[in-house]
């Protein structure tokens, strides 16, 4: 019996997503439990797997395209099946089987680029010469799926020696595979960096490009505007003494099997001095009206090939220093991969922003909506202060907080960094609940 596959919801807040890799072609065998898609939505890539078995009988959303939650993307058939004589279902597939560059549907990311220029799908060998390649952004950047990013490091490969046949010509895996089976993808001479999640650069062309944002981030490009212009939001910064902290950080490095980092020690007091301020891990819903949390559950902003992610660590003023290094641990790890899911990027109910592994002092994060509040942290510095007995220098780092002031106002923000600063400069008041 035909069975036919729709865009799935991968998250509360989804309402539409884009198909941005299909891992089978029309007449591939398909398993139940085999990935079948990757579907790109508002936060991450998400590999989608068949709950069906039988034969990919016909594909209805080519690569690129984005369509509602619930519209009919590919039927599954049994072999020798043919397809449903109406095609696309309901919803109707007529735009779906147009080319892209025709299709009313599709998103404009889709639609941008002329047919002639797209690469055909044997991409792999190296383009001519004097043709620059679709994927490669006027920076050097270039676009590829997580999973041809992962399979390029471990192959040690150059993704911009290689021509993709993705949405704006991004790489996909199908590409690499390609590419290392004919020989035409060099080695890469920034495969650690690859491999450590940083972004993939290649020499720039020199021209003046028009550069597509990948959805999540053009989504988070939205929401960073929308929160500037509809939320009114303050910023308080205070200089913490961070003695305490780096020797509490340095009895774990000694005692802990776990790896447990300063951004893990930073997250969970952070996550108590919240819990001593109910109002910040909230929201605002309106008509004058808050909704309260539960429980604090801290996204940590993280910089990733595919842009800004914010990984969640939930509960995190009922666990342990290294239940939480062991969570996030596992979590980035996903998140590198490109295979991180709601699971992993959904319910944060306040953020924590750390830039002090590049040098940076200090500086304002913006509320991330619906969150009232966002914590940025600058780098641990060492500075000349006054003692009883003369000027010492002493480790100090600068924590800024910027709050919805609809939600709370500055003089409670103002006590919020009280606690904070106090939990820092002796972490073991955030068992006491100051």
């Amino acid at each position: 019996m035909a069975e036919q596959i729709t865009m799935p919801q991968l998250g509360l807040t989804m309402d539409e997503g884009t198909v941005f890799e299909w891992s089978k072609k029309e007449s591939d065998p398909v398993k139940k439990g085999e990935v079948l898609l990757v579907v790109e939505n508002d936060k991450s890539t998400v590999d989608v797997e068949s709950q069906y078995e039988g034969i990919l009988g016909k594909i209805l959303v080519a690569e690129g395209e984005t369509v509602p939650v619930g519209a009919p993307i590919a039927w599954i058939v049994a072999e020798g099946e043919e397809v449903p004589a109406d095609g696309g279902g309901a919803a109707g597939t007529e735009e779906a089987e147009t080319a892209p560059e025709t299709s009313d549907t599709g998103t404009e990311e889709a639609t941008e680029a002329p047919a002639a220029e797209k690469p055909d799908a044997g991409a792999g060998a190296a383009p001519q010469s004097g043709t620059a390649k679709a994927g490669t952004a006027a920076d050097g950047f270039v676009l590829a799926s997580p999973r041809a990013r992962a399979l390029a490091a471990e192959k040690g490969v150059e993704l911009a020696q290689i021509a993709g046949s993705g949405p704006e010509g991004s790489v996909l895996e199908k590409d690499v595979l390609a590419a290392i089976e004919s020989g035409a993808a060099a080695p890469s001479a920034v495969t650690a960096t690859a491999a450590s999640g940083a972004p993939v650069y290649a020499t720039a062309s020199g021209k003046t490009e028009e550069v597509t944002l990948t959805r999540i981030q053009a989504v988070g490009a939205e929401r960073m505007v929308e929160s500037w212009q509809n939320v009114p939001q303050f910023t308080l910064q205070r200089e913490i003494d961070a003695e305490a902290l780096l020797r509490l950080q340095a009895h774990f490095r000694e005692t802990s099997e776990t790896k447990i980092s300063l951004n893990i020690v930073l997250a969970k007091i952070f996550a108590h001095a919240i819990a001593a301020h109910p109002r910040l891990n909230a929201e605002w819903i309106g008509n004058g009206k808050i909704r309260q949390h539960p429980s604090v559950n801290v996204g940590i902003a993280m910089d990733t090939a595919n842009g800004l992610m914010v990984p969640v660590l939930k509960d995190c003023t009922t666990r342990g220093f290294a239940a939480l290094a062991q969570d996030w641990q596992a979590t980035a790890e996903t998140v590198k991969a490109g295979k991180a899911g709601p699971a992993e990027l959904t319910g944060a109910t306040v953020t924590l922003s750390n830039l002090g592994m590049f040098g940076v002092g200090w500086f304002r994060a913006i509320v991330n909506p619906p969150q009232a509040a966002i914590l940025a942290l600058g780098g641990v510095e060492r500075k000349p202060v006054e003692t009883a007995s003369g000027i010492a220098f002493r480790s100090v780092i600068q924590a800024t907080i910027t709050a919805d002031h609809r939600v709370v106002d500055g003089a409670y923000a103002a006590r919020f960094m009280q606690s904070f600063a106090k939990m820092v400069e002796n972490p073991v008041l955030i068992y006491e609940g100051v």
